[in-house]
């Protein structure tokens, strides 16, 4: 569902009932969601002809077709349509979530490239947003409203980028959630957690941002063309983006164990 659902059930009957729009592009609409406040939805038929490779292998040597889908597996979309576009790959990463009547019902997950991978450990867009939405169940009054992470390689170690929904910047509130976010990643992500093991990759670093700053990263993409709607803003980026919105940072401990200090920006 939108970021943006939380703030609007404030001014909301209690029993209005959220449906998401689906999943979709530029090339089209993808998907027509038929459960409230889930994202996944039906493939739509006619409009597109949908093909699909598996996430994890490159070595399978045709696309599959809807039957052809496992629950639970990631896909990558490839499209033909009407407008001349023929098994067209955009990258993205589809979930099969179950089936309705027998055609794939999926959710959208992430960019092809949405992938950190400091040490070979190969940490998954959908892995973060997992962590960090279990720890908001958690602590609802220390929700981020938008998390990305900067691969810091020369440092062996994750920034990690937090704008606070209610605006809570206390360090000592932040630098327990990373440390939780980051025990929670090694939980799910097992290469992830070698590498932490192994002291190949340090404990991340927290860097929490002003308000506005989901924003005006959305309209940065936006001026590029298309709309607000259409953009998908990735989890991981290869350096800091409007650094000037940085408000302090927070580390959570040195790799000896012992604590480090806030340094604030």
């Amino acid at each position: 569902m939108a970021p943006f659902v939380p703030e609007a059930r404030a001014w909301l009957p209690e029993s209005t009932a959220f449906r998401d729009f689906g999943y979709g592009s530029s090339e089209g609409r993808f998907t027509i969601p038929v459960v409230d406040e889930r994202p996944e939805g039906i493939l739509v038929p006619h409009t597109l002809f949908y093909e699909f490779l598996p996430a994890d292998d490159d070595r399978i040597d045709r696309p599959l077709l809807g039957h052809e889908l496992e629950t639970g597996a990631l896909y990558e979309l490839v499209l033909t349509n009407h407008a001349g576009l023929y098994r067209y790959r955009i990258h993205d990463i589809v979930r099969v979530e179950g089936r309705f009547e027998g055609a794939p019902v999926v959710a959208f997950v992430r960019k092809a490239g949405d992938v950190g991978n400091i040490m070979g450990e190969k940490l998954a867009a959908e892995l973060v947003e997992a962590a960090v939405s279990a720890e908001g169940e958690l602590d609802p009054d220390l929700r981020p409203r938008h998390v990305a992470l900067v691969s810091r390689t020369d440092e062996h170690r994750y920034l990690v980028l937090v704008e606070p929904e209610q605006g809570d910047t206390d360090p000592a509130r932040w630098r327990e959630w990373l440390r939780r976010v980051d025990a929670r990643l090694q939980e799910l992500g097992p290469s992830y957690r070698l590498r932490r093991q192994q002291a190949l990759i340090r404990a991340p670093q927290l860097a929490i941002m002003r308000s506005g700053w989901r924003d005006r990263l959305m309209e940065s993409r936006a001026s590029t063309g298309g709309l607000q709607a259409q953009v998908k803003l990735p989890v991981f980026l290869s350096a800091v983006e409007l650094p000037e919105m940085i408000e302090k940072t927070v580390e959570i401990e040195a790799d000896g164990g012992g604590a480090v200090p806030d340094r604030t920006a």
